[in-house]
């Protein structure tokens, strides 16, 4: 029946060890408006919930029944984004390198965004890497898909405050981490977009 039965779909979800709330705060997306898909982000390191484990975020497409990282992430001009040579450990051996390169998403600090009022469009704050550690990162850049997770591009250099309007007809960018006196926002119905800027205040606000 229904809630009656439950199995295990993802071990180890990523756990929010930065805030020191009462509550878990987990890593986990369901995607408005689309049944059966959703995001999440597992340590690689079983049991691994300390935030120098190494993590990575896989998705969903048929209700939990598998999971696979995202690894279709491009740039604005539709070029598989790669990661750089893992760094050597002192044994000689390479860091993570048995770890696919994949978008990672940020889901604590900047959670993605979905919306039921434009079907398949999902922002996301994150970085293409062969995992990641838990915890604040000056490396992250903002990406979106347009078709529901399965793949991904690269829209602007570092975070971005997204929202879409009008099923998907115009986008709408500002910096999320200092004081703004504008916005982009852009028509253009697919990537890569086409910005305008808007100046809406003076002097700039946080």
């Amino acid at each position: 029946g229904l809630g009656q039965d439950y199995r295990l779909t993802l071990p180890y979800i990523t756990r929010d060890t930065i805030k020191k709330t009462t509550s878990l705060a987990l890593a986990y997306h369901n995607v408005e408006g689309i049944v059966g898909i959703v995001f999440s982000s597992r340590s690689l390191v079983p049991g691994g919930l300390a935030q120098d484990s190494v993590h990575q975020t896989q998705g969903t497409f048929n209700q939990g029944g598998s999971w696979a990282p995202l690894v279709q992430v491009y740039d604005t001009d539709h070029h598989q984004m790669t990661c750089p040579p893992a760094p050597p450990r002192p044994d000689n051996s390479t860091l993570h390198e048995d770890i696919v390169c994949s978008l990672n998403i940020d889901f604590f600090k900047h959670p993605p965004i979905s919306s039921d009022r434009a079907i398949g469009t999902i922002f996301a704050v994150g970085t293409v890497s062969r995992g990641v550690a838990i915890g604040p990162s000056s490396t992250a850049d903002t990406f979106m898909s347009l078709d529901a997770g399965l793949t991904w591009t690269k829209i602007h250099e570092g975070v971005k405050m997204m929202q879409v309007g009008y099923h998907g007809s115009i986008v709408i960018a500002l910096d999320a981490d200092e004081p703004v006196h504008s916005l982009k926002y852009s028509l253009t119905p697919q990537v890569p977009y086409s910005w305008v800027e808007l100046n809406f205040t003076t002097p700039t606000i946080s």
